[in-house]
């Protein structure tokens, strides 16, 4: 029996706190709503936020023992992603499009989505900007998450500008809106001492 595709499969290290994990859940979360299955695949283990995902019915999968030159775990990331099926891969942050690229090769056809979370280890380690320039030629599309990143994947790395879409992290205002008024608001400041202006928590 075969099973039904997974239109996405989030790649990431490990599925614990941090803002690229969230921002992985998130997708998932959107896409859901949009009618597409997706999946994720930590190459370094669970976490809190592998859990979350979990008890939200996406398809999660632990994996450990990454190491570029493991023939063992390249073949359990290759078993996943066979069972799995994905019409896309999303790979997040550099290490994981460097530790997927051999069990994806064999794994295909898919398209491929890589986004940059941060460009902070790229600046000074012109081998990783060697690195990612030969990995990024399979990805179709190369996602930053902020505009001042453009300059070093379009110079140093290399990415073709064609492929490149920058895609700002954003905040859902609608789940994040204060669900109170303002007469309970002014309540709420004065039963906990914080006084009139801005608060930032």
């Amino acid at each position: 029996m075969t099973l039904p595709r997974v239109d996405v499969v989030h790649v990431v290290l490990k599925f614990d706190k941090g803002g690229l994990e969230m921002t992985a859940l998130n997708l998932c979360r959107g896409l859901r709503d949009r009618g597409f299955a997706s999946a994720v695949v930590a190459l370094d283990g669970s976490g809190e936020t592998f859990g979350l995902a979990q008890s939200e019915g996406f398809d999660c999968v632990a994996l450990a023992g990454r190491r570029i030159l493991s023939p063992s775990f390249h073949a359990k990331l290759h078993r996943e992603l066979h069972r799995l099926r994905p019409r896309v891969i999303h790979t997040h942050h550099f290490s994981s499009l460097i530790h997927s690229f051999p069990a994806g090769a064999l794994s295909g056809p898919f398209r491929r989505v890589h986004t940059e979370h941060s460009s902070l280890y790229l600046t000074e380690r012109p081998a990783y900007q060697r690195a990612l320039r030969w990995a990024s030629r399979s990805v179709d599309t190369f996602v930053p998450v902020a505009k001042s990143m453009e300059p070093l994947y379009l110079g140093p790395v290399g990415v073709d500008r064609s492929r490149l879409r920058v895609i700002p992290n954003g905040i859902d205002v609608h789940r994040f809106q204060p669900g109170i008024d303002l007469s309970q608001r002014t309540q709420l400041r004065k039963r906990l001492g914080i006084p009139d202006g801005m608060v930032v928590g």
